[in-house]
């Protein structure tokens, strides 16, 4: 009996097996190629994020130096903006569960105004202040499911006006805000705000104590301060949508403490 001629049959199966490892050999190349991609993007955020962490550290040594009666001035670097904010120019929510009633309904009645002056409407203000009330220990604006959904759905910032760090509700006169210095002090005198505001424009010696101000009553003057003592820092990327980092400092005795950090 004749033997049967195999050469045919394992020509192809090499051929195959030569195919499969070309075809693994292949496979094992991208997969190399998406794994180095994959490292240098993780380096690159890890190097971004070693950056960013040294900047607030710089910028905490800064604060420990700085005339905090004054703004600090925000910080661009290639990419990257620093951005400088004086908590104590904000209203502080916490203040409106102050245990004592009287500070507690004029604070109240200075945040409805604001609210107001930003057109929300009174049904909301009275949502929010509701669960204000039954939040003790606030820690940030978003632990207010009602001043979440307000600022998405108006796209508004209300951080600009708003914090929960603060010298017991003290407003920084040489920082706030123009419409935060409307709350508080265009009742008692319609002019003095556009004095406070010309006054930091041209770069005269800000405010340093209550003399200076003459004709408010005592209600407003000792909600008054004249230095900063929470600041917050945001560093963003050149995009400016979404702060990298978010951290509060508090500057007391010349020493800065971390109360915040948020990193993304």
């Amino acid at each position: 009996m004749k033997k049967k001629n195999n050469t045919g049959f394992i020509f192809v199966h090499l051929i195959l097996a030569v195919f499969l490892l070309a075809s693994l050999l292949c496979s094992f190349q991208i997969w190399i190629a998406q794994y180095e991609r994959q490292v240098k993007k993780s380096l690159k955020i890890f190097e971004k994020k070693i950056h960013h962490r040294s900047l607030i550290y710089r910028a905490m040594a800064l604060l420990s130096k700085a005339d905090v009666s004054k703004k600090i001035e925000d910080v661009s670097e290639s990419s990257i903006h620093l951005q400088w904010e004086d908590e104590s120019e904000k209203f502080d929510l916490k203040e409106l569960n102050h245990p004592d009633q009287d500070q507690r309904e004029q604070y109240s009645r200075w945040i409805e105004k604001l609210f107001k002056k930003l057109q929300i409407p009174s049904s909301k203000i009275h949502a929010i202040f509701e669960e204000i009330h039954s939040h003790e220990n606030l820690e940030s604006l978003e632990e207010i499911p009602s001043l979440r959904t307000l600022m998405k759905e108006k796209d508004l910032d209300l951080s600009a006006y708003l914090t929960v760090y603060s010298q017991g509700g003290k407003i920084n006169i040489n920082t706030a805000p123009k419409l935060v210095l409307e709350v508080l002090l265009e009742d008692e005198d319609p002019f003095l705000v556009e004095r406070v505001l010309k006054k930091r424009r041209s770069g005269i010696s800000p405010y340093h104590s209550t003399e200076e101000l003459s004709g408010l009553s005592t209600s407003v003057l000792k909600w008054l301060t004249f230095k900063g003592s929470y600041f917050r820092i945001r560093i963003f990327d050149q995009n400016f949508k979404e702060p990298r980092m978010d951290v509060v400092l508090e500057r007391a005795f010349g020493t800065v403490k971390v109360r915040q950090w948020i990193e993304k």
